[in-house]
């Protein structure tokens, strides 16, 4: 059985307890209603606003959309507006709305490298903005914030060196992609999947064979790798 929130509890409080048990759509009223109220920073309710409709499935992204947006815009809480970009660049991201999307991840990259608030958030964002980067084949920009990300300890650094080696690929720079995927991680990171890490290692394995084979063609013929 569900256990019911305190009824003399604020609005923001009970959404809060509502939130967490799955009922989104009653904690949207009640975060609706919080917004009525001063004493709550109101870019972090609205930006709850957003989330349970989205958790919920609402049909209309540009509300959530909406939503997220007005919370980056009102907040003053550093971790809220660096989500309501990053839910933003998301949405865009799933409408293909490529530059859109990275329009936003990138405004939560500069506002973590701003306040230097690094996390797994603005790790995400970081991964994002160089997968959308890829989208709009621009590749060398793609492979810097690849590289930048691979400085953090984030489980998002075999996704991102995957990605770092079909740039390098793109560009031509087989020689370096080659050596990338020599050097791929051969334990995994903390808090990684390791079904997904596996076969991220079959991934640049194939990589890597098809590199090696392509370079060893090229010397017959040139003389060069």
């Amino acid at each position: 059985m569900k256990k019911e929130p305190n009824s003399s509890s604020p609005p923001f409080e009970k959404a809060l307890h509502y939130e967490q048990e799955g009922d989104f759509s009653t904690a949207f009223d009640l975060f609706r209603q919080s917004l009525e109220y001063d004493e709550i920073d109101i870019g972090d309710a609205l930006f709850h606003c957003g989330w349970c409709l989205e958790q919920a499935a609402h049909h209309n992204w540009e509300d959530i959309l909406n939503y997220y947006e007005q919370a980056a815009e009102k907040t003053s809480m550093v971790l809220v507006k660096m989500n309501s970009y990053f839910r933003s660049g998301w949405l865009w991201l799933q409408e293909k709305q490529y530059q859109r999307a990275g329009e936003h991840f990138r405004k939560a990259v500069e506002f973590a490298e701003e306040k230097e608030a690094w996390n797994e958030i603005s790790y995400s964002a970081l991964y994002w903005y160089a997968v959308v980067l890829e989208a709009q084949g621009r590749y060398l920009d793609a492979l810097s914030y690849h590289r930048k990300l691979q400085t953090f300890e984030t489980h998002l650094i075999p996704e991102s060196r995957f990605r770092e080696i079909q740039c390098l690929i793109q560009i031509g720079a087989y020689s370096e992609a080659l050596e990338v995927c020599k050097k791929f991680q051969e334990s995994p990171p903390d808090d990684v999947d390791i079904d997904r890490f596996n076969n991220l290692k079959e991934l640049v394995l194939n990589e890597q064979r098809l590199l090696e084979q392509a370079l060893d063609d090229n010397f017959l013929i040139t003389g060069k790798k």
